[in-house]
């Protein structure tokens, strides 16, 4: 079993974070907190207020004293593989700084994109510094823990891997649940399991800018950044 299939401990490396650091050093000031699902999908996301105050909340004494209930007091070497490009690395640098606190030394490894993907697919990493882009709906952000998938599979089906029965039942639930506020309802109630139990910790939301003269009607904001939605734009006399 390895360190972080105890909840303590990732509840200590999501304490350990200074995300208002990160967001200062790395994107010079132009990212949010985030939860599961990131804040560009507007109320479907965790409040900011109540990220920073509660679930995100930068406490290195807290995070010392959970790595001591769990026996890991003088922490574990752990390497994280990240994507070589962009703001993956100094990302990776960062968080692997302020994993000193704890004692927990990581060794960041950037990969190529291609190797990076491959090894994510099939879960073979210890820790992995990856990006999420666009989801069409809300369950798309949740669907990692849906044991049917082939990604819960890859990252959480061996030994110490992550399960959580409710979370199961309301990832079901928010797929079949029509009714807008009822589906508000469960995802956020999935949120605040993830965020308490952290199968996986989400960092920071980079944001992103789009320009567009006054002319052009009907372009939405893809934060995703394929722009495939261009073709539902359209130009005005």
């Amino acid at each position: 079993s390895v360190p972080w299939a105890d909840v303590r401990v990732r509840q200590a490396v999501n304490f350990a974070i200074d995300r208002a650091k990160v967001i200062k050093n790395v994107y010079a000031g132009e990212a949010d907190f985030s939860s599961k699902i990131p804040p560009s999908y507007g109320d479907w996301a965790i409040p900011d207020k109540e990220l920073k105050s509660n679930y995100e909340k930068f406490d290195v004494a807290k995070a010392k004293a959970l790595m001591k209930s769990a026996g890991f007091e003088k922490g574990f070497s752990v390497t994280a593989q990240t994507i070589a490009s962009g703001d993956y690395i100094p990302l990776s640098e960062a968080f692997a700084e302020q994993m000193k606190a704890i004692n927990i030394d990581v060794t960041v490894q950037p990969l190529e994109i291609g190797i990076f993907g491959k090894n994510a697919t099939v879960g073979n990493f210890e820790w992995s510094v990856t990006g999420r882009g666009m989801r069409g709906d809300p369950s798309g952000y949740l669907a990692d823990f849906d044991p049917a998938t082939s990604t819960y599979k890859a990252w959480f089906g061996t030994d110490g891997g992550y399960k959580n029965d409710e979370l199961t039942s309301l990832l079901a639930q928010g797929l079949a649940e029509s009714d807008p506020k009822k589906r508000h309802e469960l995802y956020l109630k999935m949120q605040k399991i993830v965020m308490t139990e952290l199968p996986t910790v989400p960092l920071v939301a980079p944001m992103q800018f789009q320009i567009a003269r006054k002319r052009v009607q009907n372009m939405p904001i893809d934060i995703g950044s394929t722009m495939r939605y261009l073709r539902s734009a359209w130009v005005s006399e």
